[in-house]
């Protein structure tokens, strides 16, 4: 099984771009392309609903 070498100076776990980790053509920009398109501002509305702490 292949494995990247260990290296406790390493800046990042992951590429910091999608262009760095996958080719052009990959599929996953597909699901790439469909999570910047969906609207997720009812996620980071503040809800004021319930009780008071």
């Amino acid at each position: 099984m292949p494995y990247r070498q260990y290296d406790q100076n390493i800046v990042f776990l992951l590429p910091p771009s999608l262009d760095e980790w996958k080719t052009k053509d990959h599929s996953v920009r597909v699901f790439s392309e469909i999570l910047e398109r969906i609207d997720i501002g009812g996620f980071r509305e503040a809800k004021v609903e319930g009780r008071p702490a």
